[in-house]
């Protein structure tokens, strides 16, 4: 049974269609390392350098901050909201599910996720991770480009693969970052009061 207005479910179901159906094997191999957090451990280990330079001894505020607040977004994605809204993946639903290629492993069995996909926990953690790596590490950038592009593309190939793989709707993914952004609003809120240190004397000509 569909979870939201037929609009909204009708456009959501052809995007992944769409989407999933771009399929090769070479891309199925590609879609299948990125989805998974490992692959992007250079990311987390620049943000985890630049913070300790930046911050010194109160690096590990950062660090705190950072995985208290994907703790809290992941635990409500998947805690909260997917067992009240109950939307079930693509890869559940038995309306579109045999339409939808899923990743297959060496065994013969299939990646199909859990049961329900609304909101996506990677798009919601993705985005939570991002827009605190930007608003801590920003303000010692002289050129921001580089550091905002490298967030936003880990965020938009990370949360595509997902949509690829078939075990979200693109619907999915928009709630994931919406609750990223909301969870986020607070917290920068409170260190733009409180900030952890000053600013002014130390930066990189990026």
């Amino acid at each position: 049974m569909p979870t939201f207005p037929p609009a909204i479910e009708s456009l959501d179901r052809a995007l992944l269609l769409l989407v999933n159906g771009t399929h090769t094997p070479a891309l199925d191999s590609i879609m299948w390392s990125l989805t998974n957090a490992a692959t992007w451990i250079g990311l987390f280990i620049a943000g985890t350098f630049l913070s300790v330079k930046f911050y010194r001894k109160r690096f590990w505020m950062v660090l705190l901050t950072l995985a208290l607040s994907i703790g809290l977004t992941d635990q409500i994605s998947s805690h909260i909201i997917k067992p009240v809204v109950k939307r079930p993946r693509p890869t559940h639903n038995v309306e579109i599910q045999d339409q939808i290629h899923c990743h297959q492993y060496a065994d013969g069995s299939e990646y199909r996720g859990g049961s329900y996909g609304f909101v996506s926990s990677h798009a919601a953690n993705s985005t939570t991770a991002s827009i605190l790596m930007f608003f801590f590490l920003s303000p010692f950038f002289k050129k921001k480009i580089i550091l905002i592009s490298s967030l936003l593309l880990y965020v938009l190939v990370f949360c595509y693969t997902r949509v690829y793989l078939g075990v979200h709707y693109p619907f999915d993914i928009l709630g994931g970052w919406l609750l990223g952004i909301c969870l986020c609003m607070p917290i920068t809120f409170y260190f733009r009061q409180h900030p952890i240190r000053n600013t002014n004397y130390l930066s990189i000509n990026l």
